[in-house]
């Protein structure tokens, strides 16, 4: 469907509105050369569209004129998921996702919820945040509804009440979805920089943690690697990769990664509020 997916060349800098502020986060480090997995977004203009067909934005506008707003909330936020998740995307889209899924060439994807919001901050608030891990390619469709469904729940509603992004203003409100390619590899974890003013150090955490937290703190002049799981060579090169990623962000993020056995791939950004 023309325009409605979006891989990653086709994501810019400026493209919040329509990639959201994660899938952007993930194109610029893919400009950047910074490994990333195969990946491709459902982009926002495909949830507003849908969403106005549904005439979901109507019945919100309705509800907010209303007397009863506060206490129906509830009500409405369970119907308009419900409606969503069973009416939520058209067989033609529906079809062009799978097919989009099935060409990353993965026996298995993670599909996540990238809001288009004004900041991360307003993103921790709403509770704008859903995400599933190893599913087939075939359950890619479904996944993009619970992502669209995740914006319509009584905490969402509330919030967008509160903070008077009422429908058809200008303010951002909507939702695309990540859909990657799984990678099932034997170590993952998280990269984290010690100073979130200062990228001179990484901290680097390896998952699944044991009851002794295998943590080790990586400095460019000087690295302890006491006890780590990854070998210097690794752990320098994962380092160089946040130092990347943070030049391609404009700050030190916390960066989670994946080792497939030959090479490190960062499969996300991560704000303070997620951590």
């Amino acid at each position: 469907m023309k325009d409605f997916l979006l891989f990653m060349e086709k994501i810019g800098r400026d493209d919040v509105t329509k990639a959201g502020l994660i899938a952007r986060d993930a194109a610029l480090l893919y400009a950047a050369g910074i490994p990333v997995p195969e990946t491709f977004v459902v982009s926002a203009d495909a949830y507003s569209k849908r969403m106005n067909e549904l005439g979901l934005e109507e019945r919100l506008r309705a509800l907010w004129n209303s007397r009863n707003a506060v206490a129906d909330v509830a009500e409405f936020a369970a119907k308009a998921s419900s409606e969503i998740l069973e009416r939520g995307l058209d067989d033609i889209l529906r079809a062009d996702i799978s097919k989009a899924a099935a060409s990353l060439g993965a026996q298995m994807i993670d599909v996540t919820l990238s809001p288009i919001v004004a900041s991360y901050d307003a993103a921790a608030i709403a509770g704008l945040a859903w995400s599933a891990s190893f599913l087939p390619p075939e359950a890619a469709a479904d996944a993009a509804a619970e992502c669209w469904a995740a914006m319509w729940g009584e905490r969402q509603v509330t919030f967008r009440m509160r903070a008077g992004i009422e429908p058809g203003s200008d303010a951002l409100w909507g939702a695309a979805v990540i859909v990657s390619a799984a990678k099932a590899t034997p170590m993952r974890g998280v990269v984290v920089p010690a100073d979130t003013q200062d990228a001179d150090s990484w901290v680097i955490r390896v998952e699944p943690r044991l009851p002794s937290e295998r943590e080790i703190a990586v400095q460019k002049e000087k690295t302890d690697k006491t006890g780590s799981p990854l070998t210097s060579a690794q752990a320098e090169a994962l380092t160089i990769l946040a130092d990347g990623a943070a030049e391609a962000l404009g700050e030190p993020r916390a960066l989670r990664w994946v080792f497939d056995g030959s090479r490190f791939l960062i499969t996300g950004s991560i704000t303070h509020h997620l951590l």
